[in-house]
């Protein structure tokens, strides 16, 4: 009679767990055996991470495996990091169009030809079989927030979780910012910086006016013109009201700081992106709550500090001191990040401009000679990077009702020839092949 009840008892329970599984919708998935390094900068050995459904269940040592969880073996030599997230990338962006013309009306030209497209998506130009996706997702990343080339007002940023073929499923969040920059276009107006400026100013007060008129006419019981339809325009209504931030490219001081002149003038939220030399500014930035995320497109070393160099001839004191010089202005501008952290400025990671061929050794600077730890250098790369873009928790780290959105490497992110051989974005797990 017990061997009969404990037979029912094992049915019941599994029917519960059956059940429960079936509820969640599908098995989970698992690693075990694997060193996790949180967003934090804690390192957890012998570990174990647990997703369904595209969430993370569990992360950490002595953590059960559900059974109907498909398991993975890291066999002690796999590191699992957040995935990393680019706050501002070109990846499987058209080349910017170029203009070999010159309008009658240089004065005035078309949104298009003046570089005026607010209202276009990155996710409607992006090429989706591009090969970046999957050389990124080699080095680490598992989003991105996708941007075009283009010249003043590029368009949209669309944040993704990344997978080898990018699909329009995979768009996290649309609209996460507006592209600016002071990008002057080919031979009409705006084609100085302080053309770009006035001719700033001068959209948002069209689209401040049309905004009313629009309001106007819908309210109004008299009879009136109806307003016109302009969806350049109409894309500027959710940076007039504060509800998008612009992400405005720029990066010499001088710059930034006339980015500060067109704020104090239009009362616009925005987020400096790549900013090499934001740390010149950084006490404003700070006084502003203007996030930045910075760029590690460094200069490239000059040949007389590399390792393999020969020095030919007698080198005078003049001469080292103008190496002494330039070589503290490459320095200042590889200890950016770290200066602003210091300086209490939220500090994310965008590649912008950074061609993918140079990432691992503009990282490599970045950790000889930005004066980071891997530590920090994580952090920036993950959460920060998130609270900046989509101001929550669900992405950048490795905890419990987060987004499984990390990777698997064969070795610390920061040592030579490391690379991701797995990739798990949004809970989908991708092996990462040569």
């Amino acid at each position: 009679m017990k061997r009969l009840l404990s037979g029912v008892c094992v049915f019941i329970v599994g029917l519960a767990f059956s059940y429960s599984a079936s509820a969640q919708g599908v098995p989970a998935k698992a690693f075990e055996n694997v060193t996790l390094h949180k967003a934090d900068g804690s390192t957890v050995e012998d570990a174990v991470i647990v997703w369904r459904n595209g969430v993370i269940e569990a992360a950490g040592k002595n953590v059960s495996i559900p059974f109907d969880a498909e398991v993975w073996d890291g066999g002690d030599s796999l590191h699992v990091y957040p995935g990393f997230i680019d706050g501002y990338a070109y990846w499987g962006s058209p080349d910017q169009k170029q203009f070999e013309d010159t309008p009658k009306y240089r004065g005035k030209p078309s949104y298009e030809r003046a570089g005026i497209r607010p209202e276009r998506q990155a996710r409607e130009a992006v090429k989706m079989d591009s090969d970046d996706f999957k050389k990124v997702m080699k080095k680490g990343f598992t989003t991105a927030a996708l941007g075009t080339k283009g010249y003043m007002i590029p368009g949209q940023l669309d944040l993704f979780l990344l997978q080898p073929e990018l699909q329009i499923g995979d768009l996290y969040k649309g609209g996460v910012g507006m592209q600016m920059q002071f990008e002057e276009s080919y031979r009409v107006y705006p084609s100085t910086v302080m053309g770009i400026m006035a001719r700033f100013e001068q959209l948002m007060m069209e689209a401040k006016a049309l905004n009313e008129w629009q309001g106007y006419y819908a309210s109004s019981s008299t009879e009136i013109a109806p307003p016109p339809n302009d969806p350049v325009l109409e894309a500027l209504y959710p940076v007039m009201q504060n509800e998008q931030r612009i992400f405005f490219k720029a990066d010499s001081k001088e710059m930034i700081e006339r980015v500060f002149a067109l704020q104090d003038k239009l009362d616009f939220d925005w987020v400096l992106v790549s900013g090499m030399e934001a740390y010149k500014v950084a006490d404003e930035l700070k006084q502003r709550d203007v996030p930045v995320l910075a760029s590690i497109n460094f200069p490239k070393k000059p040949e007389w500090k590399k390792e393999d160099y020969e020095e030919e001839g007698e080198v005078t004191d003049e001469m080292q001191g103008f190496r002494d010089k330039r070589w503290n202005a490459y320095l200042a501008r590889y200890r950016n990040i770290k200066k602003l952290m210091e300086d209490g400025v939220q500090v994310g990671f965008a590649s912008a401009d950074l061609e993918l061929k140079e990432m691992a050794d503009r990282m490599k600077d970045w950790s000889e000679y930005g004066d980071v730890t891997p530590e920090e250098m994580l952090k920036v790369m993950t959460a920060n990077t998130a609270d900046i873009l989509v101001k929550g928790s669900a992405l950048g780290g490795l905890k419990k009702g987060q987004v499984a959105s990390f990777s698997i490497m064969n070795k610390p992110f920061i040592e030579e020839k490391a690379a991701a051989v797995y990739s798990v974005s949004a809970g989908e797990l991708n092996e990462l092949n040569d």
